[in-house]
This record gives C-alpha cells, structure tokens and sequence, in this order.
C-alpha cells in the first residue's frame, strides 16, 4: 500500500480513516441496536464536503496502554490480525467518537464526530507525541 503521507489536502488518507471508522461504528450500532449518525464525517467521504478534515500520525508506542483494540473481544482473532500488521481502536473523549488506525508502524488518529480538535489534549496528558494532517493542521503537533 502506498499513501502520500503530506500532500497538500491529505483527502484521501482522512477519507480512508473515517470510512473504515464509520463502517465500524455502524456495525457496532447494529449489534447494540443504537442510532449513530455521522453526517458530517458521511459528506465529507462521498465527497459532498470539501474542507480539510483534521486526522493525526501519532509518533510513538506511548499510547497502546491507553487504548483497547477493537477485536480485543476475540483474542484468538486478535493475534491473527495482529500478526498481519493492523489493528482498530475506537476511543471516546467528550462525546468524540475517535478512531485510531494501526498499519505497521503507521498510526493514525481521526474523529469520527465532527472536524473539531478538542480531543488532541489528550495525547499531551498521555505523553504522545503527534503531526497534525492535512497542512492546514500541520502546526498542531506535540
């Protein structure tokens, strides 16, 4: 898989990140049988929206003790993946839904429920360093 790590819109790793984390938020609403609408983050997929949708590249392994992998409830299949390079993670910080993607030693994390940062303090409590992506966020690093 090759991915331009910065151009200059980075529209197609955030499109990337935040249909593989709607997918799994509506998979998850179906087996918990609850509502989950992400129109924002639907628009700007297909599309329908074209502002810069704010995704981070953590740079370190600080953060893996914080966060519980997805697949987690099958460990057996846990393993497998694991051992494939990639793993999911769902995390929610004041009623943002934050996705985090794991491909190698590539990690990457988005919101799921809107464009706002106000989630990015806490890989500064975690002690995490990170690159805000696209360029219009490339300031925001820690």
């Amino acid at each position: 898989m090759a991915i331009p790590i910065h151009d200059k819109t980075n529209t197609d790793i955030a499109r990337l990140l935040l249909k593989m984390g709607i997918e799994l938020l509506a998979v998850r609403a179906a087996v918990q049988r609850r509502e989950c609408d992400y129109l924002a983050a639907k628009d700007f997929v297909l599309g329908n929206e074209t502002l810069p949708w704010p995704y981070f590249i953590l740079r370190d392994q600080k953060i893996f003790p914080k966060l519980t992998s997805v697949f987690n409830v099958e460990p057996d299949a846990r393993e497998y993946i694991k051992s494939l390079g990639f793993d999911l993670y769902l995390h929610e910080v004041d009623d943002c839904q934050i996705f985090l993607f794991q491909y190698g030693e590539f990690l990457a994390a988005v919101s799921l429920s809107s464009r706002s940062i106000k989630w990015i303090p806490m890989f500064k409590e975690w002690g995490v360093s990170y690159v805000g992506c696209p360029h219009d966020f490339a300031h925001l690093h820690g």
